[in-house]
């Protein structure tokens, strides 16, 4: 096969691009390079498909052809090949090649604050924040075509933020100030995230008053951002006032946002927020997993179950946290035809791998009594935190099996891992089950003489043993 047929190959093989950034279509390669061959246009549309970490290997290629095909040292003026360079910084860092899209940033002797944002985009989505800040203080000096504008400064932000960068984030927030741009909601939302991420939930509250216009995100930002820091009241207040306003309306990032602060709610709350759920025109699958977790998290397991067979009843593909949450509450109302429907959707879906679900799906078995099953799940799972193990000695526990389960403390211990304040309950569980009270005191004391962290398991387990005649 030719070069040529090589890449028109790749290009079947590669899914298809996610939706191309204004002013980059998939119609500009042929008309801004009218004399390029049929594959210059396929290298074109490659780069822009590139959008995993597989394609990296495709995407060099094309990269390597490009610079070839269109001579792009010496072409630096053409209209076209600043436009190619920020496609390709573009998928570089859809590709996680980070150091690849840098490269190509430094190399550009026609950048401009478009190629920053672009690279500054796909840095903090790999949450490589003190990068950002770096590259973000380095575009100034470069002059007035690299100043940065009203889409740099919430990437800026939001590495503040993360890093708990309160001073820098003043400082960004002052400049933004002086150049008139506070009033952006862009801006304005990604202020208000990092203040209350960094301790200053007031003064993130004060910005969103001043705001003249405040949109749904500006209201997520601040339910997010109490939430966040551990103002769950507050949260909620701001949440009543936006259902009550009617305008905006709340959407997916409303029901993410005030997640956090439905741990233990009112049933009115939780009745509102099902209120809202219901009117929302468009369900997407994060208002769907909200909704879950909120009735999971505060033992409604019947409405979690219902809610997730009405899922089902619309046709919404659930994902892995979906059956995470809705696993629990299979196990509570004992329903085992569910709870086996989405093991057979685990394993159709290729998602066993998944920890989370393999614990979610042994707690399953387990409360559903189903000891068989649970054990086969773990006995299958490749990697086993001490989540896992705990979970199969609470099984073992529950059904009066307590050999069983101080031989899995045992063997816990022996692969080096240290049991918790959660496995030490699981343990003495099982031994109260078993009507071995002693074996849960020779436990209990041994953990006491050890300490609850860097303990020697094996003392403890030895304790137990002799208790038991083993």
């Amino acid at each position: 096969m030719g070069l040529s047929g090589a890449y028109h190959a790749h290009i079947k093989v590669i899914n298809p691009p996610l939706r191309a950034e204004k002013g980059f279509s998939m119609d500009r390669p042929r008309s801004l390079f009218p004399e390029l061959p049929p594959a210059g246009h396929a290298l074109l549309r490659l780069v822009d498909s590139c959008r995993a970490p597989a394609h990296l290997r495709a995407l060099r290629a094309a990269h390597a052809r490009l610079l070839f095909l269109l001579r792009l040292p010496s072409q630096s003026h053409h209209p076209a090949s600043a436009a190619v360079r920020v496609k390709l910084i573009q998928a570089y860092a859809a590709c996680a090649a980070l150091p690849a899209a840098r490269a190509v940033l430094d190399a550009s002797p026609d950048r401009t604050t478009v190629f920053f944002n672009v690279l500054l985009r796909g840095l903090t989505a790999a949450s490589l924040h003190r990068d950002a800040l770096l590259l973000f203080a380095s575009m100034r000096p470069l002059g007035h075509a690299c100043f940065p504008d009203h889409y740099t400064y919430p990437l800026a932000l939001k590495s503040c933020a993360a890093t708990n960068g309160l001073v820098l984030g003043r400082q960004i927030h002052s400049s933004t100030a002086r150049l008139g741009l506070d009033g952006n909601v862009f801006v304005a939302h990604s202020a208000i995230s990092m203040y209350a991420r960094c301790g200053r939930p007031d003064d993130a509250y004060q910005m969103f008053e001043e705001m003249q216009y405040r949109d749904v995100v500006s209201w997520n930002a601040m339910i997010s951002g109490f939430a966040h820091a551990g103002l769950f009241g507050r949260a909620m207040d701001v949440f009543r006032k936006l259902v009550a306003l009617q305008c905006p309306k709340p959407d997916a990032g409303t029901m993410a946002s005030i997640l956090p602060s439905m741990g233990k709610a009112k049933i009115e709350d939780i009745a509102l927020l099902r209120g809202v759920f219901d009117e929302m025109k468009f369900k997407g699958l994060i208002s769907w997993n909200a909704m879950l977790a909120i009735y999971t998290n505060n033992e409604m397991h019947v409405e979690a179950v219902e809610l997730f067979m009405r899922m089902q009843k619309d046709g919404i593909e659930p994902d892995a946290v979906t059956l995470a949450t809705v696993l629990p509450s299979c196990g509570e109302v004992s329903a085992l035809s569910l709870g086996k429907r989405i093991h057979e959707v685990i394993k159709k879906r290729r998602m066993c791998s998944n920890m989370l679900l393999e614990n979610a799906l042994m707690d399953m078995y387990a409360n559903c009594g189903c000891l068989k099953e649970a054990r086969d799940v773990f006995d299958s799972m490749g990697t086993r935190d001490v989540v896992s193990w705990t979970s199969i000695i609470s099984a073992y526990g529950r059904h009066g099996h307590g050999r069983e389960a101080i031989d899995l403390f045992e063997k816990m211990c022996g692969q080096g891992l240290e049991p918790d304040s959660i496995a030490f309950v699981a343990i003495l569980a099982a031994c109260s089950h078993a009507g071995w009270s002693g074996v849960g005191h020779a436990f209990w004391s041994g953990k006491r003489e050890t300490g609850s962290l860097g303990f020697e398991c094996l003392t403890v387990v030895t304790n137990g043993r002799a208790l038991t005649g083993q």
